[in-house]
């Protein structure tokens, strides 16, 4: 029995910690997230914004803010870096485990759009 415990919470904290992928869309952009780890901490990942037809957008700014409504908890929105590989954050910290709403919000030629992405930390 004590191996059966051991081995269920191995499998929990390997799957906390491998990367996770999320995507979302309106009636504007695709957004797919790429996050480093589903735990608790400072998260860092990428992300792709595309228009509906699937082209890519790489002059957008674009801000990632992390929301916890059950508890009105709110990060600092981040403004992203473009870079060839996506938009790429570092340091968004994630201090509660629980459903965390990612609201992305993608700014090209003075038109801002919001997406929504919804991910569990562990």
């Amino acid at each position: 029995m004590r191996r059966w415990v051991l081995f269920c919470a191995l499998f929990v904290c390997v799957a906390c910690a491998v990367p996770v992928t999320i995507d979302a869309q309106n009636t504007a952009y695709r957004v797919s997230m790429t996050f480093d780890e589903r735990t608790l901490g400072f998260r860092s990942g990428v992300l792709t914004v595309s228009d509906t037809q699937g082209t890519v957008i790489s002059d957008a700014t674009v801000t990632l803010t992390a929301v916890m409504r059950q508890h009105g908890m709110m990060t600092p929105p981040l403004v992203l870096l473009s870079t060839p590989a996506g938009y790429t954050f570092e340091k968004l910290e994630i201090n509660m485990v629980g459903e965390w709403q990612m609201l992305v919000r993608v700014a090209v030629n003075g038109q801002e759009s919001v997406i929504e992405l919804p991910l569990v930390f562990e």
